[in-house]
């Protein structure tokens, strides 16, 4: 659905400034219901926050046709027609699927990479904590331990929105 929602946006954003005008929006709505603005594509206008300037950003826009989903109906009823027209129904099911497919694998394997980082760091921390206290220490000094573990916290490993490892350290104890 966001993926609709961002394909009809970016069409109707004819400039790309990431912003739709009053005058395109309802455009839109007019191309996609044949000029016929009925009960729910007034309201829908109606409840769009244009802005001083007559602007509507994407997520206005998405909130918008979250909240009204007829406004999009005739886009989803367009995309299912050449679904069924060109190529088939069955070759789009495959392709959606083989896609998810290609897009589990990639994200499996970027939380693959983050997993490793997370083990490699955690292990560096260990080490650094066994090499201030000593072998002894470490093993039967719990209260030392725990005390070094504050001031030496686990980091976060993450995925940034690009997928790629991100490593944030936490304000340490002191």
């Amino acid at each position: 659905v966001d993926d609709m929602i961002r394909f009809v946006f970016f069409i109707f954003d004819k400039k790309k400034r990431g912003y739709i005008e009053q005058e395109e929006v309802e455009f839109l709505i007019e191309t996609l219901h044949g000029g016929v603005f009925k009960g729910n594509m007034t309201k829908a206008l109606k409840s769009m926050n244009f802005h001083e300037d007559g602007k509507v950003d994407f997520h206005e826009f998405r909130a918008i046709c979250k909240a009204f989903p007829s406004v999009l109906f005739p886009a989803f009823r367009m995309q299912q027609s050449m679904r069924l027209n060109i190529l088939g129904e069955v070759w789009w099911q495959d392709k959606i699927e083989t896609l998810q497919k290609e897009k589990d694998g990639f994200l499996g394997r970027c939380e693959q990479k983050r997993a490793t980082e997370e083990k490699r760091l955690l292990r560096e921390r260990r080490k650094l904590i066994r090499s201030e206290l000593g072998l002894y220490s470490f093993y039967f000094s719990k209260h030392r331990r725990e005390n070094l573990e504050r001031i030496h916290p686990k980091p976060i490993v993450y995925l940034d929105k690009d997928h790629d490892v991100r490593v944030k350290f936490p304000e340490t104890e002191s």
